[in-house]
């Protein structure tokens, strides 16, 4: 391992230089996320739609090799070969059942609450089950967003800094060593941008060094 501040850390990732070129990258893959549990059931139909619609364009030729995932209340269920036919892709979201929530927003706290740790073990799924695959995947997430169960101006206690600091470590390692970069995109495009959580995002850009 190589240290880092005179502490030993594991090699996340290696590249292999043959001369002054760099070996070649195996191609880039994109997992496409239909995220279903924090979704509005109806705002589901245009959400499907428009992904459709650009699954489809060029013929249904995609850029690059991409797998199909969707998210709903029994969890990610992600496809076993990437594909550049985006209309095969297309047919497989038919094919799901997407829109019927057993977590609503009814619920309250805890469905949120529920809503938000499937989230996370979805994306900590996808991490581990990516990080066997070589070269660089670009993880399309599609939702209005995650239930927020805090904000910037929320005092918490030590344990639950510590918690939250241990998960945001423990992700970032799994991305970073799975080689993964998420890109979400709000289904619900110009609506959604009156809403108070759309600049949420802004109190957490700066890097996270320690708990507290």
């Amino acid at each position: 391992p190589l240290p880092d501040n005179k502490q030993p850390q594991t090699i996340a990732s290696f590249e292999a230089v043959e001369g002054v070129r760099k070996a070649a990258n195996p191609a880039v893959q994109a997992i496409i996320l239909v995220d279903d549990i924090n979704t509005g059931f109806s705002n589901v139909a245009l959400e499907r739609k428009q992904i459709q619609i650009f699954l489809q364009r060029n013929g249904g030729e995609l850029p690059c090799p991409a797998t199909l995932a969707v998210l709903t209340d029994k969890g990610a269920q992600v496809g076993t070969t990437a594909t550049q036919d985006g209309n095969a892709l297309a047919e497989d979201l038919n094919q799901q059942r997407i829109g019927l929530h057993a977590i609503t927003r009814s619920q309250g706290f805890y469905g949120a609450e529920d809503r938000l740790q499937l989230s996370i073990r979805a994306l900590q799924q996808l991490a581990v089950l990516e990080a066997a695959n070589p070269g660089r995947k670009l993880l399309i997430w599609i939702s209005p967003g995650w239930p927020m169960l805090t904000n910037p101006d929320v005092l918490l206690g030590n344990k639950s800094q510590l918690e939250i600091f241990q998960a945001i470590v423990s992700l970032s390692n799994a991305l970073r060593q799975a080689q993964m970069t998420i890109y979400s995109i709000d289904p619900l495009g110009a609506n959604d941008a009156g809403a108070v959580r759309t600049f949420y995002y802004t109190g957490f850009i700066k890097g996270v060094k320690k708990a507290s």
